[in-house]
């Protein structure tokens, strides 16, 4: 879950800050172990990397405190790492407390043996010894008892009290010698704390240091003491002197953790949307007794039933089982009913159905148990996969995580963990939050399970799954662990493998059979070295050599001088000399990546082949299994590409892509969208015998919907015979594709039609409009399914230009997808690679060697380049260039385009210089420098923009290029687009113009998406908000501006006494602006208060705040924009959309006036708030355009989009 919250586009922050802060006073180090292991990355660098500024640091605090409370029992693996550790140290001598931290593990190594390797109270002991030597010196008496309670528990009781009276005394002394007085920790803290915010300015340091080091009990008696100190309250200082992301991490921790989990859970239903993977991950992981406490939590803190909130915020069976967990039968009963468990399985069995699903796990846990026994007992077969035949979606995993966290809680984990690993790509957030929250509690016996149950080590499998500092981040946490199992789960019987594992345990137990001794040996050398490189690894464990390792050293070298004996006399040929070459640079310890690289790139796929087979006849065993025993990570996967032969590769990916939980849809529209009938006859054949699986009935189980239907069809289709084309009907098709684009007609195209027709009617397209048939696709269809009907059309037209477009969506944003640039690079590397380059370079305008390069690291790095200059580069079609000549007039926007162009086209981005340009252009020169830049280069700058920016900095600058009057529209289509509907962004928007504007924005919606308006709101939102935005969109606003004051009165009074929706919408909608307005005064008149609280007592949710946004509205525009975006900067987080379509929507039009007014209404500047909620390039470009357009505030009551302002005497 940590690494799904940091790895992909953006971060969320919200299940960061949650992870972090529940477990990090329960089994944070084990998480932090196990997050290295699995991901090849220390999970404090993946932390610092995706994060910035204070909130970055006080992330990095608490997992740097926590990281030090690892168990006794993983003292073991700190004894095997000195040279580890004297690593660590050179690189923080700088750090008293680092050092200090190193100067006493040789004291912790000894007492090894009496420690107690469960017990996590080091955590305490450690932190507090890892602070600066001064707050050593001053620590009193009583303060030091406190802080060494947990270790007292881990040593024994007389070692402990002579240790902790040896160091009070020797403090005593020395506070006595400095003649300091003693106060209370907490004291000290909370004037730490009030000295950090006094004043101008925050010491955030300070803030992080002292909250972090403080455990949960500690923070709330330190929040005590600074209340009866400075009575004030510590939290509501923090907040207002902290903001973001900072801000947010830091209430979470100063928040008890029962009341955490209730925040969490009501921030996950708050809103928009629903994060369901929360609701689960809480809810199913916890016991009653704990639910029972977050429950009463939740009703004492959000005035509402936690059950009530689950019922308004999930549905159907999903639904029903969270609030289950949650009522007070859940987990009582221990009483079997054997017959009834027998009759239910066997129900389930036969006639798997969500129903009898549900009725099975509204029984107590034990009932559920003896269901699930008696179904493996009578059809040797894990009730799961019953339930899997009868669930879907968010229910079937409830479903699942319940019934195996019930049935044995450490083998759960277990196989949750192989799940995460399995398939294409990684479930990072399983894998992450799995070895995270059991590091401390039972992980050694999850990895003796793992080991059991899966034939591999734990560790084995995280390894090859992960890369980078991510990965050595959870295989720390897994080494930290142990390898101890408890009886208990020495002593339960192995339970039977169930499908996931029966696919893989044969291959992976041969592979484990084969592995030598000397390759354990050097698997436990390699831990104790920890990141070096293989070779650095071998030295500084070459002392430390067992007697078995040497013998197995030796033996290994006999077997070898017997092979070469038996070798001579006999013509050496080219594959026996890779074949050796490989064997070398894989055999002892260390291996030689270099070596790996130059011989499997430098022969072609089949030669691969005849080098696999000798080498097999040479050593007696198999190259691939040693090259992945031998690699990790993406380096493993792009080598077991190349030596796969191209079918197998194919097959081999999409199996992965259906593996496991989840399905990998890019990889299955890549492979089958991309292949002839006779490529895919022949990958159905190597599927089949390779997996025991038919192909098609994989993918419809896999897929749905209209996706399912594009990918079975073209799996069913038969080799081309020169299949006639009717030209008549693809230009039919063609023009009512366009004109008319919906998903009936797309279906009908690309469902019933050949290829031959499909690609006729995309030629009939481009001959008729002047644009590709994929602008059509994007209006009729969304998700899966229109990058399915792009790719096929795609691959038809030109197969060079598919390569290369996806190569480049493989490596544009954050992150890569190493998985798609490996398969693309490898099965196009002996045919189409040359001119994929050529039209790489020629669509993106640079080598996709530099790309490449840009987007990938070490060892995997070389592969992939090596790859790419075995082959030439064929040139794509040149067009001439265009005319150049420059006029006084278009001088500048010229030069803008030469200037962004080349601050795009380096070696990284020069971020400043694209703020400088968009924010300080006009949107009509903005329109110019687009032309002109395409122009110059051939280009869209947009779409160069898109590549080279990320996140809430690249949503804002492309915003800034969209042309002012379609801007609206394209947020009020993003709004409604995909799952789930952004009521306040529609809202905002429709609530707030004119009825001239609204009929403008009705024409640029129907423009930009070829749908009316109207009839997108009617079919994305219901009831009240419904009628009321359609109420406004229609325009049925009268358009008279006479106003009759008697009327105003009675709708005044009429509003009063009946405050339904339906009036208000006739008083404050059908009426006109005037009308509405003299209403709204009348009612202040008559009741002394503002209409908007009548509408606050009479509606509830987005109805409440649609109306409330037109009276605002209509009352003040300038108040109404100014009220919006201090909504989008105040509270938990800050609404980015609703921030940036302000500012940008009023830049040119009445920016300074929105400006002035918020200053009047919050008594702060809007510049500063801004600066205060974001960060990085974003803030930069937001401040830049308040700077530029905000200009001088003028009158509140006439703002004016430019000139000077008016000079007003002040009263």
């Amino acid at each position: 879950r940590l690494h799904s919250a940091v790895s992909g586009l953006g971060t969320n922050d919200n299940q960061l800050i949650r992870i972090l802060v529940s477990r990090s006073e329960v089994d944070l180090p084990a998480i932090s172990a196990a997050y290295q292991s699995r991901h090849g990355q220390e999970l404090k660098e993946a932390v610092k990397s995706d994060t910035s500024g204070d909130y970055g640091k006080v992330l990095i605090k608490i997992i740097e405190k926590a990281g030090t409370g690892a168990k006794a029992g993983n003292k073991k693996i700190a004894k095997q790492e000195p040279k580890r550790e004297k690593k660590a140290a050179a690189e923080k001598k700088d750090k008293p407390k680092d050092a200090m931290a190193s100067g006493r593990r040789e004291e912790k190594e000894k007492s090894k043996e009496t420690s107690n390797p469960r017990d996590n109270g080091s955590k305490e002991k450690k932190a507090d010894k890892q602070d600066s030597k001064k707050a050593d010196k001053q620590d009193s008496k009583k303060a030091d008892k406190q802080d060494s309670k947990k270790a007292d528990k881990q040593d024994s009781k007389k070692a402990d009290k002579q240790d902790s009276k040896k160091a009070d005394n020797q403090d005593s002394k020395k506070a006595e010698k400095k003649g300091e007085e003693k106060k209370p920790k907490e004291e000290e803290d909370a004037v730490k704390l009030f000295n950090a915010m006094k004043g101008i300015g925050t010491d955030e340091d300070t803030i992080i240091e002292v909250i972090t080091r403080n455990s949960n009990p500690q923070r709330q008696k330190l929040r005590e003491r600074y209340q009866t100190l400075y009575k004030e309250d510590l939290l509501k200082d923090l907040k207002s002197e902290t903001s973001g992301d900072f801000e947010e991490v830091l209430e979470a921790l100063m928040l008890p953790p029962v009341e955490f989990d209730a925040f969490s859970l009501h921030k996950a239903m708050k809103g928009l949307g629903t994060d369901e993977t929360a609701l689960i991950g809480i809810i199913c992981s916890k016991t009653p007794a704990e639910l029972e406490e977050i429950k009463k939590v939740y009703k004492r803190d959000y005035k509402e039933e936690l059950e009530s909130a689950i019922k308004k915020e999930t549905s159907g069976d999903f639904r029903d089982l969270l609030v289950h967990h949650l009522s007070s039968k859940a987990g009582k009963g221990d009483n079997v009913d054997k017959d009834k468990a027998e009759k239910d399985a066997r129900a389930l069995h036969d006639v798997p159905t969500s129903h009898e699903v549900k009725a099975l796990f509204l029984e107590s846990p034990a009932q559920i148990a003896a269901t699930s026994k008696a179904h493996m007992e009578l059809f040797n077969q894990d009730i799961e996969f019953s339930i899997k035949k009868a669930t879907s979606g968010d229910a079937e995993k409830a479903y699942l995580a319940t019934l195996k966290s019930q049935e044995d809680l450490t083998e759960f984990h277990a196989r949750q963990l192989e799940s995460a690993v399995s398939g294409l790509g990684t479930n990072d957030t399983m894998l992450v939050w799995t070895l995270v929250s059991r590091s401390e509690i039972d992980l050694p016996g999850i990895k003796g399970h793992y080991q059991r149950l899966f034939g591999r080590p734990l560790r084995e499998d995280v390894q090859k799954d992960t890369s980078g500092d991510y990965g050595k981040t959870l295989l720390k946490i897994i080494d930290k662990a142990g390898d101890e199992k408890s009886k208990k789960n020495e002593e339960k019987s192995p339970r039977p493998l169930g499908k996931s594992n029966k696919e893989n345990s044969k291959k992976d137990a041969s592979r484990d059979e084969e592995k030598s001794r000397n390759e354990k040996s050097k698997k436990k050398e390699e831990k104790g070295a920890g990141g070096k490189s293989p070779r650095a690894k071998a030295a500084t464990q070459s002392n430390t050599r067992s007697a078995r390792g040497k013998e197995d050293v030796a033996s290994n070298k006999k077997e070898e001088e017997k092979r070469e004996k038996n070798a001579q006399g006999t013509k050496v040929t080219k594959e026996d000399e890779d074949a050796t070459k490989l064997y070398k640079a894989m055999k002892g310890i260390g291996t030689d990546e270099d070596a790996l690289v130059e011989v499997i790139v430098r022969n072609s796929n089949s030669e691969r082949q005849t080098v696999r087979k000798r080498y097999q006849e040479l050593y007696k065993q198999d190259l691939l299994k040693d090259i992945k025993s031998e690699t990790s990570g993406d380096f493993e996967e792009v080598l077991e590409a190349l030596m796969l032969p191209p079918v197998e590769f194919d097959a081999f990916s999409l199996h992965k892509a259906m593996k496991g939980l989840g399905t990998d849809e890019t990889a299955l529209i890549g492979i089958i969208c991309s292949k002839t009938p006779a490529q895919l006859d022949e990958i159905k054949k190597t599927f089949k015998k390779t997996y025991e699986k038919d192909l098609e009935k994989e993918v419809e189980k896999e897929t749905s919907g209209q996706l399912k239907d594009l990918l079975l069809k073209l799996l069913s289709a038969k080799p081309s015979k020169g299949d006639s084309v009717d030209k008549k009907k693809a230009d039919t098709d063609a023009k009512l594709l366009h004109e008319t684009p919906s998903k009936d007609i797309v279906t009908r195209i690309f469902i019933t039609s050949s290829s031959d027709q499909v690609l006729a009617t995309a030629s009939a397209h481009k001959n008729f409009y002047g644009e590709d048939i994929a602008e059509s696709i994007k209006k009729a269809c969304s998700g899966d399914e229109e990058k399915a009907y792009i790719a096929y059309t795609g691959a038809l037209q030109n197969l060079t230009t598919f390569y290369a477009e996806r190569l480049h969506s493989s490596m544009e944003g954050i992150g890569t997808k190493e998985t798609q640039l490996t398969r693309i690079l490898v099965s196009t590397s002996e045919n189409d690679l040359p001119a994929t380059k050529g039209k790489y370079k020629s669509l993106y305008g640079q080598p996709l060697t530099e790309a490449v390069k840009k987007e990938t690291s070490g060892d995997y790095r070389k592969v992939l380049l090596a790859l790419l200059n075995k082959v030439g580069e064929v040139k794509a079609e040149e067009k001439p260039a265009t005319d150049r000549a420059k006029s006084d007039s278009n001088r500048g926007v010229e030069e803008d385009a030469i200037r962004i162009y080349k601050a795009m086209h380096r070696v990284g981005t020069e971020e400043d210089v694209v703020v400088d340009i968009v924010c300080k252009l006009s949107n009509a020169q903005r329109q110019e420098l687009k032309k002109r830049y395409s122009e110059l280069y051939k280009q869209d700058l947009e779409k160069d923009l898109r590549s080279e920016l990320t996140g809430d900095f690249e949503d804002t600058i492309l915003s800034l290029m969209i042309p002012a009057e379609d801007y609206d529209a394209r947020c009020l289509q993003e709004a409604m687009k995909g799952l789930g509907t952004d009521e306040t962004t529609l809202i905002g928007i429709v609530c707030s113009k004119n009825p001239a504007e609204l009929e403008t924005l009705r024409a640029s919606y129907k423009k930009a998406s070829g749908r009316e308006l109207e009839t997108d709101i009617s079919a994305e939102t219901s009831g009240d908000l419904r009628e009321l935005l359609l109420a406004l969109a229609t325009g049925k606003r009268d358009k008279s501006t006479r106003v009759d004051k008697n009327l105003a009165q009675e709708d005044a009074k009429s509003a009063h006494s009946n405050s339904s929706a339906g009036n208000l919408r006739r008083i404050l909608v059908s009426n006109s602006t005037a009308q509405a307005q003299a209403t709204i005064q009348a009612y202040q008149e008559l009741y002394k208060e503002d209409i908007t609280e009548l509408i606050k007592k009479a509606t509830t949710g987005d109805v409440e705040k649609a109306y409330v946004a037109v009276v605002k509205a209509l009352q003040d525009e300038s108040s109404f924009y100014a009220d919006r975006i201090h909504t989008a900067l105040k509270g938990a987080g800050t609404n980015e959309t609703q921030l940036t379509r302000i500012i940008i929507a009023r830049s040119e039009i009445d920016l300074p006036a929105i400006k002035k007014k918020y200053s009047q209404l919050f008594g702060s500047s809007l510049k500063k708030d801004v600066s205060s909620d974001t960060s990085g390039d974003y803030r930069r470009a937001l401040l830049r355009l308040l700077d530029h357009w905000g200009g001088p505030e003028l009158p509140e009551d006439k703002p004016k989009p430019a000139g000077k302002p008016e000079k007003r005497s002040r009263r």
